[in-house]
């Protein structure tokens, strides 16, 4: 139960960080869905967040968390 638990609180921390990093007029999160964060982004700024978000978060107590950011 540790491992999991760890996992969803450094998933939700990363969330959080993240949406406190975007700009409110580029981007807005809209929900979670389990493991997953839904961004409302604007087209003309998808790439420049895709490259801002890069592949992981790194947390310093509880490690790293890999992800992707896909359009849906």
């Amino acid at each position: 139960n540790y491992i999991q638990s760890t996992a969803v609180d450094l998933s939700l921390i990363a969330f959080s960080d993240l949406t406190e990093s975007l700009s409110s007029d580029t981007a807005r999160p809209l929900f979670i869905i389990h493991d997953a964060l839904v961004i409302d982004v604007n087209l003309d700024r998808e790439s420049h967040i895709k490259s801002e978000i890069g592949d992981y978060y790194k947390h310093d107590s509880l490690g790293t968390f890999p992800w992707k950011v896909r359009r849906i």
